[in-house]
């Protein structure tokens, strides 16, 4: 009788597990469909492919609600089939806008509305076109940048805070308009396309997902070589034999590697940075340096760490996300599978606890 009365609170309590799940399971395949809309919307009206000659597929719709990620994200995957053009199409949304699309050929060549004569027309009217869709504001300067450009070839100029950057890469072509100041880079805060074999096969748009919290740059770089290696002279190297045990070390003035760069210290927000690289005179149990990372605008230190080896570090503190990792994931949303391992599972135990009622006793 106990035996059956746990086995019943067992039940029970898994079913309240999945009810808990199921209350916060993201909204897949969405009743309302806005960005499917929006990445048809932006096939047909921005990159101009006839959409009338395509079987538009749908094969995937994950909704990602804001209080599981930073910010409210949609991923959306379609098929394109013709007779003549296969395409693959995965588009990200962030807070209901359209972030990156990037087009595969499976099959043929993509087929337009109005095909472009050359690389340098298809941005121009993909970058107009752009502008209507979102009705960023931005876009104008970039436009206005790029009507200056004469022929696609590699080259840099820079207006304001926009950098306009023109690479090739065999039979890839990649236009990006990045956000700059002082000199700095930051990669993740672009616009850009890319084309392979004169067709765009992929566009990106974070120029207003990152936010700049602060471009004021307080410590100089003399100053933040002083304040890493007044930390990592105070920093405790343990190593791991059977026991921990401190290493003393020695630090070098050479060599030495500093880089500045642009960090989320908030959510989408970026700050000022230097990371600073000291090394020790000779290797100790794998380790061959510490890196120092301080905020730029505050003289903040983020965290002292030891690098190069396969010990544990005692001080060290996690680092803030780089810009380069925002990168657009796609995939299969685990909930779902726990649920239905949940439902098997509580099935067997309550299945079991009937048999057994049930059943004449072995003798």
């Amino acid at each position: 009788m106990k035996s059956s009365f746990k086995k019943c609170h067992i039940a029970v309590l898994l079913v309240v597990v999945l009810a808990l799940l199921l209350v916060q399971v993201p909204n897949v395949y969405s009743v309302e469909f806005n960005a499917p809309e929006k990445a048809l919307t932006f096939l047909r009206d921005v990159v101009k492919l006839d959409m009338s000659k395509y079987d538009a597929k749908l094969i995937s719709h994950i909704d990602i609600p804001s209080d599981l990620v930073a910010s409210a994200t949609e991923e959306v995957k379609y098929n394109l089939e013709s007779a003549e053009s296969k395409i693959e199409v995965f588009c990200t949304f962030t807070n209901n806008a359209l972030r990156s699309c990037n087009l595969y050929m499976l099959e043929g060549s993509p087929l337009h509305e109005k095909p472009s004569a050359n690389v340098l027309e298809a941005a121009k009217g993909l970058l107009q076109r752009y502008q209507t869709y979102s009705g960023a504001e931005y876009i104008q300067e970039m436009r206005d940048m790029l009507d200056t450009v004469d022929e696609i070839k590699p080259m840099t100029k820079t207006s304001g805070n926009l950098k306009l950057e023109i690479s090739i890469n065999k039979h890839w072509t990649y236009i990006d308009w990045l956000f700059t100041f002082n000199g700095i880079d930051v990669k993740g805060k672009k616009v850009g396309f890319v084309f392979e074999n004169g067709y765009l096969t992929g566009f990106m748009d974070q120029l207003d997902l990152l936010n700049v919290g602060s471009t004021d740059v307080n410590v100089s770089e003399e100053e933040a070589i002083r304040i890493a290696r007044e930390r990592a002279e105070n920093f405790t190297l343990k190593i791991w034999q059977n026991e921990w045990i401190e290493v003393e070390f020695d630090l070098v003035n050479e060599p030495l590697v500093t880089e500045f760069s642009m960090q989320t210290r908030e959510p989408e927000t970026l700050y000022p940075l230097w990371d600073v690289q000291l090394y020790f005179d000779k290797d100790y149990y794998g380790w061959t340096g510490i890196k120092v990372r301080i905020w730029a605008d505050t003289a903040e230190v983020v965290s002292v760490t030891a690098t190069g080896g396969l010990g544990v570090p005692e001080e060290e503190t996690p680092t803030e996300t780089s810009t380069d990792d925002y990168s657009n994931q796609t995939g299969l949303d685990p909930t779902p599978i726990l649920i239905a391992v949940l439902f098997v599972l509580a099935a067997i135990i309550v299945g079991a606890m009937f048999y057994k009622r049930k059943r004449p006793a072995i003798r």
